[in-house]
């Protein structure tokens, strides 16, 4: 089965006031334009996508291209984010081959993340704004707040020149731990890349819904 998906992970309720956790200013992408959703009704966008090339800088000098898997959604700083669907907040999870992270922390490249547990899939929720407000063990449902939008970790970066870049933003992953998920996302015509799914077209249906407004901020 596909995981449960009962809300959009971006929401701005009525009384929504943006803010800027570090008090520098950038406002900019990296090809200098304005970070999109910082006014009007603060609507969220869809940024980089599976496939979005991601030019990194080797401890070499040399750039490399990687493959982004995951989508970002952008919205302005301090938008709820909230989970998609009733699950478990890890207790403990692998970034990396020689890793084990908690399940609801901090690391140098995803900031404050949380990682959220639906039988065999899990999603991966940074780049929030402060620590999580849930534990790793802790017994999630649709909806419940996990934190806030931001741009921790490596959202935001330096350029040549030393001047800043980042604009806040969801990095969301969704994992299929086991080898017969890929296969159910593929039979519903969902990419899949390694064990990462593409979650967009899962809560696209929510987002066009305007599933993004939220009622309440608590």
């Amino acid at each position: 089965m596909l995981p449960i998906i009962e809300c959009f992970p971006v929401q701005i309720p009525a009384s929504f006031q943006p803010t800027d956790s570090e008090h520098d200013g950038v406002d900019q992408n990296s090809s200098g334009k304005k970070c999109p959703g910082q006014s009007g009704d603060f609507k969220p966008s869809w940024g980089g996508g599976m496939r979005a090339g991601r030019v990194r800088t080797q401890p070499d000098g040399t750039r490399k291209t990687l493959l982004h898997c995951a989508i970002d959604i952008m919205a302005a700083e301090g938008a709820e984010v909230r989970a998609i669907g009733p699950g478990k907040v890890a207790r403990t999870w692998k970034p990396g081959a020689n890793r084990i992270d908690p399940g609801a922390g901090w690391s140098d490249k995803g900031g404050n993340y949380v990682v959220l547990e639906q039988g065999g899939w899990r999603w991966y929720f940074a780049h929030l704004r402060d620590k999580p407000l849930v534990r790793p063990g802790d017994a999630i449902e649709a909806g419940q707040l996990l934190g806030y939008l931001g741009r921790t970790g490596n959202a935001v970066r330096k350029r040549r020149d030393g001047t800043r870049y980042g604009c806040p933003h969801l990095h969301l992953s969704l994992t299929a731990t086991e080898l017969r998920l890929r296969a159910v996302a593929r039979s519903h015509g969902i990419e899949v890349i390694g064990n990462k799914a593409d979650p967009a077209p899962l809560l696209k249906p929510l987002f066009d819904a305007g599933g993004w407004r939220s009622g309440s901020s608590t």
